[in-house]
């Protein structure tokens, strides 16, 4: 009967078990002291069904179940083991199964790291962070891969000095980076990454070792303008790490009580680290300050923005007003060139009245050009005074001169 019961009950689960997943897969390798938690994840049709664990026997684990949900028409049921701290003992195989034909496994392997994080300091002239990886059974050798900052791959060069060293035929691995004239801006985690050769695989292990930094916050605009209505965006740049926790004060806005209109987000994964001031008002002009603090210093360093907060018709004003100095600027220029234009016309007009005047006393046509019209400077002939470097003075001249030889009698001629 029993064996029938099992035969029935396999089936049945083989029936509704639609699949089942392991995160993390494959084998992993952690040191002393670390996290462990693996996740089985089963995905059926009926929410009765539970997976169950076959983990090492000096394991010293905690398990339990995660509320299901429901995707697609499939109950989703998680089964997590966790330790909080890794021991040697919890090294081994873990395998998570719903009947003999759906299980998925991982093998857990255990090392032994040893770190040596920095704390950043002002006018610092170096900075030397390690790592030392060493194996806990006789299987394991380490290779040292190399040293990374936010994925990137470190070299040797100017500011980066690494040192490696390997002992006891490859049980033991020690690596040094040293920075050199380090700033706020190299704070983070560094990675140092190695790989593990056992005999039937390869595993990599990459151990983070910190460059803590106090907060600073950059200088900030000293204010800003804001429409009535409209919202205004504060941000409070941060650089430390870890990252920190901002908060703000307001000398004339209740953040807390207003907490309708207030919203926080996120800038360079410093939490809080921009304030939105929704439909501003009038009232809520004045000066804004931000905090900031992490786990490395108590002192909390601040700055602060104004608020100015302006009407949403204040734009119109200054839009009327260049307006009217266009006008005004056009209505001269028309004005000044049509007086200009009168001055031009009543001086040609002299001009040509003038030359009537010489045509009809000397009988000749006078030629005159636009060009010389526009050149001359006559002046009222009741004034006595005759055109400058016209041709007609100089013809006129001339006339002058013949008349009078003509008229002057020779000097040795007799006069009775």
């Amino acid at each position: 009967m029993q064996h029938i019961a099992f035969i029935i009950l396999l089936s049945f689960t083989s029936t509704h078990l639609e699949k089942i997943t392991l995160e993390p897969s494959g084998n992993i390798v952690l040191s002393l002291g670390e996290k462990l938690e693996i996740t089985c994840t089963l995905y059926s049709k009926i929410y009765a069904l539970i997976p169950s664990w076959h983990i090492p026997k000096t394991a010293n684990v905690s398990m339990f179940r995660q509320a299901n949900q429901l995707a697609d028409g499939l109950n989703i049921i998680k089964s997590i083991v966790i330790s909080t701290s890794l021991q040697l003992g919890d090294a081994g195989k873990y395998t998570c199964h719903m009947g003999n034909n759906n299980h998925v496994d991982v093998t857990v392997f255990a090392v032994f790291a040893e770190k040596k994080n920095v704390t950043f300091e002002w006018k610092m002239k170096s900075v030397d962070l390690s790592c030392n990886l060493s194996t806990l059974d006789n299987e394991g050798s380490i290779i040292f891969n190399g040293w990374q900052y936010s994925s990137f791959p470190l070299t040797k060069g100017t500011r980066y000095t690494i040192v490696t060293m390997t002992r006891f035929a490859g049980k033991l691995v020690t690596s040094n980076l040293v920075i050199g004239s380090p700033i706020r801006n190299d704070s983070g985690f560094y990675t140092s990454e190695f790989a593990i050769v056992y005999p039937h695989t390869t595993l990599t292990y990459r151990c983070l070792v910190a460059l803590k930094a106090s907060p600073i916050i950059l200088i900030p605009p000293r204010s800003i303008a804001a429409t009535i209505g409209h919202t205004a965006t504060l941000t409070c740049i941060v650089i430390s790490f870890p990252k920190t926790l901002v908060t703000w004060k307001s000398d004339s806005l209740n953040l807390t009580n207003d907490a309708f209109r207030i919203s926080y987000g996120h800038f360079g994964g410093h939490k809080n680290s921009i304030l939105n001031i929704n439909d501003i008002q009038e009232s809520d002009s004045g000066m804004y300050s931000c905090f900031a603090k992490n786990e490395v210093f108590r002192h909390r360093p601040h700055r602060s923005i104004r608020i100015y907060v302006k009407s949403r018709y204040e734009w119109v004003f200054p839009v009327l007003m260049i307006i009217f100095e266009v006008n005004i600027t056009v209505i001269l220029t028309i004005i000044l060139t049509n007086r200009q234009n009168k001055r031009r016309l009543a001086r040609e007009e002299k001009i040509r009245t003038l030359y009537s005047e010489i045509e009809e006393t000397l009988d000749e046509p006078v030629k005159i050009s636009d060009a010389e019209l526009r050149a001359e400077e006559v002046e009222s002939p009741s004034e006595g005074t005759r055109m400058q470097n016209s041709p007609l003075q100089q013809t006129s001249s001339e006339d002058n001169i013949q008349q009078e030889d003509w008229y002057s009698p020779p000097e040795d001629a007799n006069i009775e």
